[in-house]
């Protein structure tokens, strides 16, 4: 099993540690801006008076300004302390993923992490996987793949953007940084994790952060698509999230030509990515939202089946249906209708008992 293998280093034999993050170059601080009451990432004022009890009266004749100070030490102390515990969640989880390659542990930590602290889970994990050979970054960018849902598009896009940030310091240790960082934001704009539009909108500040993103749109040109970059780390491995969605998609059209229910769940088994399951409800949710009729109660059909026949898990079509809902902005420029017909298939899958009660779901708002 190459997940028990000893990370690489450029500068010892010793066995490589998961490495705190640098301070950056970049001019970037990590303290909130406009007083703690905005900019992205931060708590905002708002956070310190949510945690006290009763409002402060300053024209109250037993007010005592000791009493707030005190208040907001403690109230800051909290904070920090869920800070840390944060980064060390992020810690233990990289140490644990990298030497067992687990997916559905990273998943359930996850959830754990506040979505504040997410994209700095993402930044640590490119950064920590350029100290590791080939095959550590293949599972690495299968990881990234999986997260669809658990993090938010704009804060996986943040999370890179914070590692082609931290490229000056981290090419100290590891010299071919740029070029390593280049490969997975391809990678991911492949397996559609990253935008396209990730390549021109990154911001650049150094000349390392310019290489890089110079090989990513070089790595991204039409003539290299096709197989290199679902091998970009030179791994005989074809999976790619890219590939099991269309072959999840597949599925469902070879439904609609032949009413075949067995031959679907063979060909669903023989995925052979039980943990993708969600996935497979996303592809199977937008050919029922793309057809109409017939059609798009057949795709329902068999989205029950496989409910019903515990082929897909009940947590698997929550996070499914999930999944369509954050990334409506996408779906709805290929299903125009897409917004409307999602919430009467979450209706009906909760009726019919192929969905929990329990799912709750907002459709978010257009991005400008």
């Amino acid at each position: 099993n190459f997940f028990t293998k000893e990370p690489m280093s450029t500068t010892s034999s010793h066995p490589v540690e998961i490495k705190k993050d640098r301070h950056s170059n970049t001019g970037m601080s990590g303290s909130p801006k406009k007083g703690g009451a905005g900019g992205k990432g931060t708590w905002g004022k708002g956070g310190l008076d949510d945690l006290r009890e009763d409002p402060i009266d300053r024209q109250d004749p037993n007010y005592d300004s000791e009493d707030e100070k005190n208040e907001d030490v403690i109230v800051s102390e909290a904070i920090v302390r869920s800070a840390d515990q944060d980064s060390s969640k992020i810690e233990v989880t990289l140490q644990d993923f990298f030497s067992s390659g687990d997916f559905s542990d990273v998943v359930a930590s996850i959830k754990e992490i506040r979505e504040s602290k997410r994209p700095h889970f993402v930044k640590k994990l490119l950064i920590t996987a350029m100290d590791y050979d080939a095959a550590h970054r293949e599972r690495t960018s299968k990881l990234l793949g999986k997260l669809d849902g658990v993090i938010s598009p704009s804060d996986i896009s943040l999370g890179f953007q914070m590692a082609v940030d931290a490229l000056e310091d981290v090419s100290l240790d590891v010299p071919g940084a740029p070029e390593v960082l280049s490969k997975f934001i391809a990678r991911a704009v492949y397996d559609e994790i990253l935008p396209p539009k990730f390549l021109s909108s990154a911001k650049i500040g150094t000349k390392g952060t310019d290489l890089c993103l110079r090989l990513a749109n070089a790595f991204s040109n039409e003539r290299f698509r096709s197989g290199k970059l679902a091998q970009v780390w030179g791994t005989t491995e074809e999976s790619s999230i890219k590939r099991l969605r269309n072959e999840a998609r597949m599925i469902f059209e070879e439904y609609l030509s032949n009413r075949d229910m067995k031959a679907a769940g063979v060909a669903l088994r023989d995925l052979r990515a039980p943990d993708f399951n969600f996935q497979v409800v996303r592809e199977g949710l937008k050919v029922a939202m793309e057809k109409e009729g017939e059609e798009r109660e057949t795709t329902i059909q068999l989205l029950k089946n496989f409910a019903a026949s515990n082929l897909i898990s009940a947590s698997h079509f929550a996070h499914g249906f999930e999944t369509c809902f954050k990334s409506m902005d996408d779906i709805t420029l290929d299903i125009p209708k897409a917004p409307t017909v999602l919430p009467t298939l979450v209706e009906r899958a909760k009726s019919e008992g192929w969905l929990e009660k329990e799912f709750s779901y907002q459709v978010p708002p257009k991005s400008s």
